[in-house]
């Protein structure tokens, strides 16, 4: 009868393990629009942030989706610059910390334009950033600080 019991409480417990994933919000959303030899233009949706951090957000995902989940619909096909993320950042922990904590990512971004906004249909706040991205300028700062190798070096 326990072990009737605890297969029960194992059941529940995979059911809602597998089910979070249906019901969570997803925080962004990337679309390629198009691209330069050192640019990229993207549009990137956030949702559930602040007006004002928007563009903070919009343009932290679209660098953390450069190094680490490349761009689909890119002509030059974006593979993520960096393959093994847990093992990067464990290895360039300070590089990582500049980039995302202390704001380093501006660096990369050329220009960004909140362009639209709204609420779904579950009334959550969206917001619509166009952003154009100097990629070259960020595949060579992690080339520099040895993130990752060029080609042939």
């Amino acid at each position: 009868m326990a072990s009737f019991i605890g297969m029960k409480q194992l059941l529940a417990i995979l059911m809602i393990v597998f089910a979070l994933p249906c019901f969570s919000q997803k925080k962004y959303e990337i679309y390629y629009q198009s691209e330069t030899d050192e640019n990229i233009q993207l549009t990137v949706i956030v949702y559930d942030v602040k007006e004002k951090q928007a563009d903070s957000y919009a343009s932290l995902y679209a660098i953390q989706s450069l190094i680490f989940d490349g761009i689909k619909g890119s002509k030059r096909r974006y593979l993520p610059y960096v393959q093994d993320e847990k093992q990067s950042f464990e290895e360039h922990s300070a590089y990582y910390h500049n980039l995302f904590d202390n704001g380093g990512f501006w660096s990369f971004i050329i220009a960004s334009a909140i362009v639209e906004k709204g609420k779904t249909e579950k009334k959550e706040k969206y917001y619509v950033v166009n952003l154009n991205v100097n990629h070259k300028a960020l595949k060579d700062s992690l080339s520099n600080h040895n993130v990752i190798r060029r080609f042939g070096v």
